[in-house]
């Protein structure tokens, strides 16, 4: 009697674990819905998110998981949501098959050139294709979102330049190296609006988001003056700058962008057919920075900041036809070098009759529209009717150790009442 007894339990136990092998779902009578997942495996947690950086981090992987295995197998394939970003990348397979006991695969996804460049964040997102299943087999619908950090930049630095970071090192005990390259910068431009001008009517916001922007020696450096430099897209602010000063000019509905046409000025119109700008055209529209000096004694920022525009014009790296056509009376600024490529093809003709006239007539120069007050005083506080200025003190910071940099600034033009704040926090990378 207790043989049958044992007999009995033991087949009770082998039932029971039978039942919790999950063995059923692994059958071919397994009748219940398949759901197929996107994953990144990050440390042992499932994400739908992935990021690549050029010339850090170039491939990466995607997960395809199925909540059970198929029997008679899965053909899926990635599908990428944005082409222009897709043309980045290779991803391989081009499909992938799960068959047999296989619940999971992986494509993988990697970038065509080994590090190309990428001036800010970009998003890919990824759908999943089911080619082939059985008909209870489905997509969850959760994307992967794959983010693209912005390229990591280096300095090339002359013969000269490296002679002057040594020099600085031994008679200062100034060691740049640590700061120059790559820095991420992130803030808003805000513009005030309030004006009767269709473009300038409601105040705006430019987000600088993650843009990458390279440090280096300033072409007017010398052993005396250690001066720094961002040639390139200077605080991440080139598009917020492009962007307003094409809305003071080339999108100006008031004397540009005129319809009929024949309501623009016979001055517009030359300028305009000389450098072959129009709405279609395109453009690019640079902001360097290249007057960071530092004092020796303090490795501080020197102050003031700001210069002349007379002076910032002047600068050995502009120009002589800048030079010819900006007359205004002096205000101070900060010292921004505009390279907008419309007006550098105006003035590619300077030499020629009338032009330099046209130029001046026409308010197309950078420093003359986009600096229409001067920034060392409230010069709206007298005609703002009572409304907020937005006044603020010109401060540029940069802390070493920390590897971080702090600019808020103004501009102004002539429709709006007030001025345009930046605003813009660097990090080293």
């Amino acid at each position: 009697m207790k043989q049958l007894r044992k007999l009995f339990a033991a087949t009770v136990v082998l039932l029971t674990i039978g039942n919790l092998c999950g063995c059923r779902s692994n059958s071919p009578e397994y009748e219940g819905k398949n759901t197929l997942t996107l994953s990144n495996l990050i440390s042992g947690v499932d994400s739908q998110k992935g990021d690549l950086t050029p010339g850090v981090k170039s491939e990466t992987s995607i997960s395809v998981i199925s909540t059970v295995p198929s029997r008679s197998g899965s053909i899926v394939k990635l599908e990428p949501q944005d082409p222009t970003v897709a043309s980045l990348l290779q991803i391989s397979p081009e499909q992938l098959i799960l068959t047999g006991d296989q619940n999971k695969d992986i494509f993988k996804v990697k970038f065509k050139d080994e590090a190309p460049k990428v001036s800010q964040e970009l998003k890919l997102s990824f759908n999943l294709s089911v080619i082939k299943a059985s008909e209870k087999t489905f997509w969850d619908g959760k994307q992967f979102v794959l983010v693209i950090n912005p390229s990591v930049v280096t300095v090339d630095l002359t013969p000269e330049q490296k002679k002057l970071l040594e020099y600085y090192k031994s008679q200062y005990g100034m060691d740049l190296y640590s700061i120059l390259g790559p820095w991420e910068f992130n803030g808003t431009v805000k513009t005030p609006g309030g004006s009767e001008v269709h473009n300038f009517v409601h105040p705006q916001e430019y987000k600088i988001d993650r843009q990458v922007v390279t440090l280096t020696l300033s072409p007017l450096a010398t052993k005396e003056r250690p001066i720094l430099a961002m040639p390139e897209n200077a605080f991440g602010l080139s598009d917020a700058f492009g962007s307003v000063y094409q809305n003071l000019t080339i999108k100006d509905r008031e004397y540009w962008n005129v319809d009929p046409e024949e309501n623009i000025s016979e001055e517009r119109k030359k300028l305009l057919a000389l450098s072959k700008w129009s709405l279609q055209s395109p453009e690019t529209y640079n902001v360097g920075y290249l007057t960071m000096e530092l004092d020796p004694n303090t490795k501080q920022i020197k102050t003031p900041v700001t210069k002349s525009i007379t002076e910032i014009v002047s600068l050995p790296v502009q120009r002589d036809a800048l030079k010819m056509v900006y007359t205004e009376d002096d205000k101070y600024a900060f010292p921004f070098i505009f390279t907008f490529s419309p007006f550098e093809r105006m003035l590619d003709h300077i030499s020629q009759p009338d032009v330099k006239d046209w130029i001046i007539q026409t308010s197309v120069i950078p420093y003359q529209i986009l600096f229409y007050s001067d920034t060392r005083t409230d010069g709206w506080k007298d005609d703002a009717d009572g409304k907020p200025t937005h006044f603020t003190e010109t401060k540029l910071s940069m802390d070493v150790h920390k590897g971080e940099i702090e600019l808020t600034t103004i501009f102004d033009n002539e429709y709006e009442t007030g001025y345009s704040v930046v605003q813009v926090t660097g990090k080293k990378l």
